[in-house]
């Protein structure tokens, strides 16, 4: 059995009938030469091909009721036709809004692949749906990667000197020891994490201290915004895309990141949002940017990140004046995460029993206590850096491929971004119930992706 992690384990107790928390890859592949390439039983046979590659695909929790410790995934043997949906749909995010809506079975490997056919102009849509306890999104973007090709003509797998290692269900028992074994090394690990956070703490404030002029303070709590509410089960979804030269441009001549272009794109776009709807805070909103720990060289899954909080200057009209604040504190956050070690925080998550954290979350959920309490922030903006060459999926191109992040009460909307062939591909989610016009959203998207294309 493989231990979860700490983060891994958060996902799953979190979630609730409402917090669906996997994350998708929406891609559109031109199959006009390649009819059969999106096929259930041609994709299903990449997958079986690339089984040994793909260790996600394989992994099952052993007990799909959490415990009071960590729990575990083993390997189990993949019949990947069983984890596909065929849907005929003219609309690609309708579809990926209803796979969105639905939480993933826990009783069986946490993932499903959705094919759309009948897409305009002879395209094929394909959805991969994954849980976010089995990976985050660079994991995930190297999942895609193990599943496509970099040529039209597929790599074909072979077959592996051995089986594929499958894990042996364990009995109650069995989880019951494992589960005592933890339980009693969890008071050396809980006391350890308590000093590293002290040691955080502490070093926090010595980097204030030595940086008095450094735009970190400030960013303690969220303005309210029609965001912050409770949500349903259902999902919106809608994408849109900016080119990279574009972003090159606007970016051209300063410090900003394509990630600073990507939260200045966002601030403008909500500014023009809640200005339409007489609710754009004095005050700007704030993100939760998500940052990699991973290692380049690591092929492991789960989630190896951490988050920092910066502003979306939503209270500056000028773009450039936006971008460049936007830039100037993300930068300050950044280094301020980084020289404080304050990512290993997320070590602390190991020592909540799941149990407890699951019930805390449905109590939460039923009294819909975040509807009136003050946020850390409103939305969160994730870009994940992608392949500018193009990738094949049975020889079929991957025109477009867009991220479909999770939301949750407090929190219901998503802007997650991922390159792809020289675009920022934007995945927008959203709850219905609550933003109720997320395609004017998108317009806002579009709208300030021009406005700030004219000011470069």
């Amino acid at each position: 059995m493989e231990r979860l992690r700490g983060l891994d384990s958060a996902f799953l107790y979190l979630e609730t009938p409402t917090n669906h928390l996997h994350m998708a890859w929406a891609a559109v592949l031109d199959t006009r030469t390649t009819p059969g390439a999106a096929s259930v039983g041609a994709l299903s046979g990449l997958i079986r091909e690339r089984l040994d590659r793909l260790p996600a695909l394989r992994k099952r929790l052993a007990d799909p009721r959490l415990g009071y410790t960590q729990p575990d995934w083993i390997d189990v043997d993949v019949d990947p036709v069983e984890h596909c949906t065929v849907h005929t749909s003219a609309d690609l995010e309708a579809v990926a809004a209803d796979v969105l809506s639905t939480p993933l079975d826990r009783r069986r490997p946490l993932w499903e692949l959705h094919i759309v056919e009948g897409l305009p102009a002879a395209r094929t849509g394909m959805i991969m749906k994954v849980h976010h306890a089995l990976l985050d999104g660079p994991s995930g973007a190297e999942l895609m990667v193990q599943l496509l090709d970099l040529d039209r003509r597929p790599r074909r797998g072979r077959a592996p000197a051995t089986p594929l290692h499958v894990d042996a269900q364990p009995s109650r028992a069995e989880l019951q020891r494992v589960a005592r074994r933890r339980a009693g090394r969890g008071a050396e690990r809980a006391a350890a994490e308590l000093r590293n956070a002290i040691d955080v703490l502490g070093a926090t404030r010595r980097w204030d201290r030595e940086h008095p002029d450094a735009p970190t303070t400030g960013y303690l709590a969220a303005p309210p915004t029609p965001f912050g509410r409770p949500i349903t089960a259902r999902r919106s979804v809608c994408f849109t895309a900016m080119s990279l030269d574009d972003v090159d441009r606007v970016r051209h001549g300063g410090d900003s990141t394509v990630n600073d272009v990507v939260l200045a794109i966002t601030g403008g776009a909500l500014r023009r949002y809640l200005m339409r709807r007489s609710a754009l805070p004095d005050s700007s909103l704030l993100a939760l940017v998500p940052v990699s720990a991973r290692d380049p060289r690591s092929k492991s899954g789960g989630n190896q990140t951490s988050g920092f909080i910066t502003t979306l200057s939503t209270d500056i009209a000028d773009p450039r004046e936006r971008l460049a604040e936007i830039t100037r504190v993300t930068q300050a956050m950044k280094a301020r995460h980084d020289e404080t070690a304050a990512g290993s925080l997320v070590g602390l998550l190991d020592v909540v029993p799941p149990r407890t954290g699951q019930q805390l979350a449905r109590l939460a959920s039923r009294l819909r206590i975040t509807s009136g309490s003050r946020r850390p922030f409103n939305v969160v903006v994730s870009n994940v850096h992608g392949p500018d060459t193009p990738f094949y999926c049975n020889g079929a191109l991957v025109e477009t491929a867009h991220p479909i992040g999770p939301i949750t009460d407090g929190s219901a909307l998503n802007v997650t971004v991922v390159s792809y062939r020289r675009n920022l591909a934007f995945g927008l989610v959203g709850c219905p119930g609550v933003v109720a016009d997320l395609d004017w959203l998108r317009d806002d998207f579009d709208a300030e992706i021009e406005s700030s294309r004219a000011a470069s």
